[in-house]
């Protein structure tokens, strides 16, 4: 997959490109329900009432289809391996299995950004927690207090090339979520305030 992606880059195709858009949001709830229940019953062969699982899995997901496959592989993988029963402690596995591979996703969506880059994006998101939105300007300017113009420019267009950020209505979105919450829990570090006491 990296391989893949390294060799559209190298083209010049990236995950957006005009005239070919297409917006992705999650999943309607009922959908997702039908979805992870499909998962569990045709991909796991699971054994009795998938409610509890379904529940449990979509309290996780939010219906983020990347989600979904994260979690619903992870159970139908250990369902086959198990006897296909669905027990609370297969679903603790199943769900830190899942966890693990959401944050896999959102790396690889952050792939190619520095540890410092991330910081600067999610700076520039941090106080944009209401409506998680944020303008060019804004995002530019938290990476130019740690790179030149040109770097901050390529950066710019790497994140939104690799869906890290979207574009709407005329302002920038961490378009999933729970990756907001994961740039910002991970490398947002908040700065001390600038002494204003009078010198001694």
């Amino acid at each position: 997959m990296s391989a893949t992606k390294r060799a559209f880059k190298d083209l010049g195709v990236f995950r957006f490109k005009a005239n070919c858009y297409a917006e992705l949001g999650p999943l309607k709830p009922e959908a997702e329900r039908e979805v992870i229940k499909d998962w569990l019953k045709k991909e796991g062969r699971a054994k009795g009432d998938p409610a509890l699982w379904i529940d449990a899995i979509m309290q996780k997901t939010h219906g983020w289809p990347q989600h979904v496959a994260a979690y619903v592989q992870a159970a139908a993988i250990h369902l086959r391996a198990t006897g296909r029963q669905m027990t609370p402690a297969k679903l603790k596995e199943v769900l830190e299995v899942g966890e693990i591979q959401r944050i896999k996703f959102y790396k690889s969506r952050a792939e190619g950004l520095d540890d410092d880059h991330r910081m600067a994006i999610a700076r520039a998101f941090a106080s944009a927690r209401e409506d998680q939105t944020q303008t060019r300007k804004a995002i530019i300017a938290s990476l130019l207090q740690d790179v030149e113009k040109q770097e901050a420019s390529e950066i710019f267009k790497l994140v939104l090339h690799s869906g890290v950020l979207d574009h709407r209505n005329g302002r920038y979105v961490i378009p999933i979520p729970s990756m907001f919450d994961w740039l910002i829990d991970n490398y947002f570090i908040e700065q001390d305030p600038p002494d204003q006491s009078p010198p001694d």
